[in-house]
């Protein structure tokens, strides 16, 4: 009979043995980028290539290593096929603006989450890829979000953010710009060590790289020769499948690999790139490996980097101070019918916008699920946020201007239904820590093929004198009323006005008047009160472009 002390030894064997075979088999799945079609490959060509700015360095530089630097996150092990969000977020993004601001990685403060656009464009699909420079727009037009609004641990594929004030947050954190570097050369490879070790522009910290290599049947292995930055795992040639997105933090002119083990090595196996991969501190050197100068030459097939080009990619970034933004609440059941566009008119009077914008999220994608990607029946609403402070920027002198949001309809499988709850904008312009609030005064639209709200923005809302004259004017009577109430009041200054009924829970029973004022005095509106409402207390609310005013009327 076995002993339990053996047994013991057996069951931990056993155990080891599956943990490491499931890490491998992760590790080797054969993810794949979309598909590189017509439109990738032009997006590819019209991305500029990056020049140094700095022509030389003050001295000779023969090894960096950026993930050393506090501003590199820690280590982490991603989800699904989510590689390229999650080298070009979650590690690249990550580090450069916590680099333009000098504070550290490691708090979950600044750290930024790669889910919010991966979600956009994984059609939510644990399994879909995406390109990099997709995830680059997301956050040139609306910022990122960091891990304590959307933890990258606690979401799926298919979540989206919800809640205005965490897209507000996320604005501040943007991508100014992004370019390329053609690596397959010797000044590509030049471009890229200056730029890893001081952005080419004679900074005091280098930035990092996002690049693509194939990773099914690729040779890799522990690394023990020569090197400066004593990284212990080293890929010597990538494979034939499985495009997999990672991130250079530094290179290593002294490193050596055989790449064609031959035995020897050659002037061209001196030297080595610096990696970190996205699969955990379990894999290579707490994640890290050298790969070989050599592989940016070599063609795929032959084990060289790439998946259809030899481009690598970098990012630029800026903070950034929203002015103006829009506020949206959407209801509806199959968000990848959805396409939002943006606009303004300097003139309230406008029909359409003058300036438009269509962001790059939320464009026909997440798949055929609910707005926030869950199943409840609570997951068909989500609250977004916008940034327009660029579209106000084009009309500076604007006395009255108008926004508009359209939200565009059309099936992409399975056809839903919903409605546009409710819009505002909102303005930071005077103070940032109290903006004003426009209310649009239509609620509940429901969403056809083309539906279309806007918001009249003054430079100022109603004033307090005008408000004021008209509290004093506003009379509700009779009060209490059985049948019908009258609602007098007087106006200094033309304005629109929405006058609705709302109950004791605030919900709006019943819209009486909604239109534009001219000045003018004795106006009087009358509520015929509905037979099957019940007895008891309501209230009339008035609605003066941005400025709220109540009266109770008890019907009885």
């Amino acid at each position: 009979m076995e002993s339990r002390y053996a047994m013991q030894i057996r069951l931990f064997l056993m155990v080891a043995f599956w943990g490491f075979y499931c890490h491998i088999s992760a590790q080797n799945e054969e993810y794949q980028f979309p598909e590189r079609n017509n439109q990738v490959e032009e997006k590819i060509v019209s991305i500029p290539e990056w020049e140094i700015v700095t022509p030389t360095l003050k001295s000779d530089v023969t090894y960096i290593d950026n993930s050393t630097h506090k501003y590199f996150p820690p280590v982490f092990n991603q989800i699904g096929n989510s590689c390229s969000q999650a080298s070009g977020i979650r590690y690249i993004f990550s580090y450069e603006i916590n680099a333009l601001r000098d504070i550290e990685s490691k708090d979950a403060e600044n750290l930024y989450s790669y889910h919010f656009t991966w979600n956009y464009l994984n059609d939510g699909d644990y399994d879909l890829g995406s390109w990099y420079f997709d995830g680059f727009d997301i956050l040139k037009d609306c910022g990122a979000p960091n891990i304590v609004d959307m933890d990258d641990d606690y979401v799926s594929e298919r979540s989206w953010m919800n809640g205005y004030d965490k897209y507000y947050r996320a604005m501040h954190n943007r991508i100014k710009s992004y370019s390329k570097i053609t690596a397959s050369t010797d000044e590509g490879l030049e471009k890229m060590k200056r730029y890893l070790t001081d952005h080419g522009n004679g900074s005091d910290v280098g930035g990092l790289i996002v690049f693509s290599g194939r990773t099914s049947n690729w040779k890799v292995g522990p690394y023990s020769g020569p090197s400066n930055t004593g990284i212990g795992y080293a890929v010597k040639r990538f494979g034939n499948g499985g495009d997999h997105a990672m991130t250079i933090v530094g290179f290593d002119d002294k490193v050596e690999i055989d790449v064609n083990e031959d035995g020897e090595i050659s002037t061209d196996e001196i030297g080595a790139l610096i990696g970190v991969n996205t699969w955990g501190t379990s894999w290579g050197d707490q994640g890290k490996f050298y790969f070989p100068y050599k592989t940016l030459k070599l063609d795929e097939w032959q084990g060289g980097i790439g998946n259809g080009d030899k481009h690598v990619y970098l990012i630029e970034v800026m903070e950034h101070k929203p002015t103006v933004t829009i506020k949206a609440i959407v209801e509806y059941t199959s968000r990848n019918d959805l396409n939002f566009k943006l606009g303004v008119s300097p003139n309230h009077t406008d029909d359409s916008p003058k300036c438009i914008f269509y962001p790059k999220f939320m464009k026909n994608q997440g798949g055929d699920f609910y707005m926030q990607g869950g199943d409840y029946s609570s997951h068909k609403t989500i609250e977004l946020g916008f940034d327009i402070t660029h579209l106000v920027e084009k009309i500076p002198d604007a006395e009255n201007p108008k926004f508009f949001l359209t939200v565009f309809k059309g099936s992409m499988g399975m056809l839903g239904n919903g409605k546009v709850k409710s819009l505002s904008v909102i303005d930071y312009r005077e103070d940032v820590n109290q903006p004003k609030e426009y209310v649009c005064q239509e609620e509940d639209v429901t969403i056809e093929s083309r539906t279309e709200m806007f918001v009249t923005l003054p430079d100022v809302g109603i004033e307090d004198h005008i408000l004021d004259a008209f509290d004093k004017s506003l009379k509700v009577f009779p009060n209490p009323a059985t049948n019908q109430t009258n609602i007098t009041f007087s106006l200094t200054e033309s304005c629109q006005l929405k006058v609705d009924v709302i109950d004791a829970l605030g919900c709006s029973i019943q819209e009486i008047e909604n239109n534009y004022f001219p000045t003018g005095s004795n106006y009087q509106i009358q509520w015929t009160i509905p037979q099957d409402l019940n007895q008891g207390l309501y209230f009339i609310r008035m609605l003066l472009e941005d400025r709220v005013v109540i009266r109770k009327v008890f019907i009885q």
